[in-house]
C-alpha cells in the first residue's frame, strides 16, 4: 500500500493566506507520487474563500489538543506522513503525535524544536544546532516551497535594482488589515511622478473600497482580487519593483528577479527581513513607515 501524506494547516482573515498556499503548493508538488489531503479547521470557514485546488480536502473540528491527536493518530495509518505547516500547536501536541507513532514533518521558519520526524526550514541561515529533537532536518533556501508556475519560469540569478520605477507591485498577504498597503500608497503620493500601481489582496480583505478610492489618483492603477499564480507572474513581469512582506509571496519573487522593497508586521518577520537585507536580496522598509518607502524608492 502507497504512504498517503496528509497537511495539517491553516488559513484565515487574521492569520493571513501564506501556510495555506504553502502547503497547497506542496500538496501540488508531492500529487504526482502520493494521495496527497489538506486538512483545515472548520472554524475557519467560511471566513474567507478557499483558494482552487484540486487536492482533496478533509474538515475537522475545532476542539481540544487531544482530540485533534486522537482524530489524526486514527486517521493515519502506520506508513502514512503528517505534515504540520501551522503555528497553533506547541510542544506537547507534538511529542503526543511522535509517541503516537505517528511520522511528523514540521514545517517551521521561527527556529522551533519540536519531537518530530523530520524538519523543513527554508530560511537563509537556518541552522542544524536548532533542531537537536528531530530525525532529519531540510535546512536552507534549497527547501523552499514555491507554487509550481514558479518552477516553469525562467528564473534569474541576480536581483538588479535601478532608478527605473514606474510600475510598483504591492502585495502584502492576507495579514494586512489594509493599514500597511494605505500606508505605502500615502507614501507613493507624496511623490511628484506618480507610479502606476498594481495591489494583490485576497479575497478577504476587509477594505477594497478606501484602497480604490485612495488608488484614484494614480495612473491606471488597478487592484487584483484573489488571483491565481499565473495572474501574479503576468502582474509581477510588467512591474518594476515589488513591495511585500518576507513570506512566501517574497520567494516567489525572488524567482523571478524581481527587486523588492521588503517591510514587516511582526517581530520575527523583522529578523527576516534584515537576514534578506544582509545577503542584499530587498531594501528594508521596517513597518512599511513612509520615509523608508520613499528612501527606498
Amino acid at each position: 500500500m502507497n504512504s498517503k501524506v496528509f497537511i495539517r494547516t491553516e488559513g484565515g482573515a487574521q492569520i493571513g493566506m501564506g501556510h495555506l498556499y504553502r502547503s497547497i503548493a506542496l500538496a501540488d508538488i508531492l500529487s504526482p507520487v502520493f494521495d496527497v489531503t489538506l486538512v483545515l479547521t472548520k472554524a475557519q470557514f467560511p471566513v474567507f474563500d478557499l483558494p482552487k485546488c484540486e487536492i482533496e480536502t478533509l474538515f475537522i473540528e475545532k476542539s481540544s489538543e487531544d482530540w485533534e491527536v486522537n482524530c489524526l493518530s486514527n486517521l493515519l495509518a502506520q506508513e502514512d506522513i503528517l505534515v504540520v505547516d501551522s503555528y497553533a500547536f506547541n510542544d506537547s501536541y507534538y511529542e503526543k503525535l511522535y509517541y503516537n507513532g505517528l511520522n511528523v514533518v514540521y514545517i517551521d521558519d521561527q527556529g522551533n524544536d519540536f519531537k518530530v520526524l523530520a524538519v523543513l526550514n527554508h530560511l537563509i541561515g537556518a541552522d542544524l544546532n536548532n533542531y537537536s529533537k528531530s530525525k532529519f532536518a531540510f535546512l536552507g533556501p534549497k527547501y523552499a516551497i514555491l507554487r509550481r508556475e514558479f518552477l516553469h519560469i525562467n528564473r534569474k540569478e541576480t536581483v538588479e535594482f535601478s532608478d527605473n520605477n514606474d510600475l510598483v507591485l504591492i502585495c502584502l498577504g492576507g495579514g494586512d488589515s489594509g493599514a500597511h498597503i494605505m500606508n505605502i500608497i500615502q507614501a507613493f503620493e507624496k511623490l511628484r511622478d506618480r507610479p502606476t500601481l498594481h495591489v494583490v489582496v485576497g479575497a478577504s480583505f476587509p477594505h477594497l473600497t478606501s484602497v480604490q478610492m485612495l488608488m484614484s489618483s494614480f495612473p491606471s492603477s488597478e487592484i487584483h482580487v484573489n488571483i491565481s499564480a499565473n495572474q501574479l507572474i503576468d502582474v509581477a513581469s510588467k512591474c518594476d519593483v515589488a513591495v511585500c512582506t518576507p513570506g512566501m509571496i517574497s520567494y516567489e519573487l525572488f524567482s523571478m528577479g524581481k527587486p523588492i522593497l521588503c517591510g514587516h508586521f511582526s517581530i520575527f518577520q523583522n529578523a527576516i527581513v534584515e537576514l534578506f537585507s544582509i545577503h542584499n536580496l530587498v531594501i528594508d522598509v521596517g513597518n512599511f513607515e513612509v520615509q523608508k518607502i520613499l528612501e527606498g524608492f
